[in-house]
């Protein structure tokens, strides 16, 4: 009877142990996504490597709130940055490093590719520089919400472990599809209350 309560106790000693080292490399994994991140700021004279890097980055972002997604490929001859399953829903993802005049023209191409795409209805596209007023009224002028958009703030918060991507983009497709299609309001609004205002 001691033996087998000295080998139970040793047992449970172990699987904390386990635990705790998991929770170690989850900390230390995230660590090293807001490094990763920060180095790509860095990089402003590569921008091909930086979006490149900004892509890996992104899916290990999703991977790390346990949201596969997949990495780059080719749909009917379009490259298509990525894409994830959330909600039982399938997004695409675009992710541009650009400031918010060069990301008009993108924005409205990846809003095009949503529109006619029945394998991933729905999208989310990342520009690191924003996007312009004119763009955002550009691309929901008598559409459905069924693309949302993140900014470098939504990235920043995300790492910064002020929200959770998960919470984020439940809020985001929230807002959505409650405010007539609006598809644009970042982690700060958001945590400053202003999606209930």
């Amino acid at each position: 009877g001691e033996k087998t309560k000295k080998d139970e106790e040793t047992q449970k000693i172990k699987e904390r142990k386990e635990v705790f080292k998991k929770k170690q490399q989850k900390i230390n994994s995230f660590k090293q996504l807001y490094g990763d991140f920060t180095a790509l700021c860095k990089l402003s004279e590569l921008a091909q490597k930086r979006g490149y890097e900004l892509e890996k980055l992104l899916v290990s972002l999703f991977d790390y709130f346990g949201i596969e997604a997949r990495k780059s490929f080719k749909l009917k001859g379009e490259q298509i940055d990525g894409s994830f399953k959330f909600d039982g829903q399938n997004y695409t993802f675009e992710a541009k490093w650009q400031d918010q005049a060069s990301a008009v023209n993108s924005l409205y191409a990846f809003a095009m590719k949503i529109e006619t795409n029945n394998l991933y209805p729905r999208g989310v596209f990342l520009s690191i520089g924003g996007f312009s007023k004119q763009a955002i009224e550009v691309i929901t002028k008598n559409k459905k919400p069924n693309l949302i958009l993140f900014d470098a703030q939504d990235l920043i918060a995300i790492l910064e472990e002020r929200i959770s991507l998960i919470d984020l983009l439940h809020h985001k497709i929230r807002f959505a599809q409650s405010k007539g299609g609006n598809i644009y309001i970042n982690a700060g609004e958001l945590l400053n209350g202003k999606m209930y205002e």
